[in-house]
């Protein structure tokens, strides 16, 4: 009977225990045994890396990998797809925490300044303001592009977008800052997925 429980024990531990390659400030998704790093901004947590969860998601989701010069990886999903990927304890964020956020970093109403220092420090070309970013704060949003609802891709090195939780509209950060904020697309777009930390 000792033996049973102690078995019981042992592997209660090992389903339950954290995965040993994260770090002790990273997501643990059991979903797929996935580490994803986090930076505290202001009074937000949020992934400091793109979501790229993308099993039994309604809604539809696009893998792109191996894309030289750029990333091994990225998962880019329609806003239905958006709505249900973040892990438990996040979310996707709504339009005022991505303006929460912008505001910490950039002050209000200065979209360009924000999304400058959330940029990542390469990848990003040389328009007038440099493209790259000063990534002031390791939220390192990186130009993975987008994904038209054809299946299209376009715009690698060029842009990023992230969804929000209201249909159509994305967090846009462009090749030239201080034409990001927010734009409406259609929500059978691909676009990428940052989680932020539930209150």
């Amino acid at each position: 009977m000792k033996k049973i429980a102690a078995l019981i024990c042992f592997f209660a531990v090992f389903v339950f225990a954290r995965n040993p390659f994260c770090d002790p400030s990273d997501i643990d998704d059991d979903r797929d045994n996935r580490c994803y790093r986090t930076v505290r901004i202001g009074n937000q947590t949020w992934m400091a890396e793109n979501l790229t969860y993308r099993e039994n998601l309604a809604g539809g989701a696009w893998l792109l990998e191996n894309v030289p010069g750029y990333w091994k990886i990225a998962v880019f999903y329609t806003w239905r797809a958006a709505m249900n990927a973040c892990p438990d304890g996040w979310h996707l964020p709504s339009i005022r925490e991505w303006e929460t956020l912008f505001i910490y970093a950039g002050g209000r109403n200065n979209y360009g300044v924000a999304i400058k220092k959330l940029k990542s420090k390469g990848g990003w070309g040389s328009p007038k303001d440099g493209g790259n970013g000063t990534d002031n704060y390791g939220f390192s949003a990186f130009p993975v592009g987008m994904i038209y609802k054809d299946g299209t891709y376009m715009n690698n090195g060029g842009s990023t977008h992230f969804w929000t939780s209201t249909s159509g509209k994305v967090a846009a950060f462009p090749m030239a800052s201080d034409y990001g904020g927010f734009n409406y697309f259609s929500s059978d777009n691909g676009y990428s997925v940052r989680c932020v930390k539930d209150y």
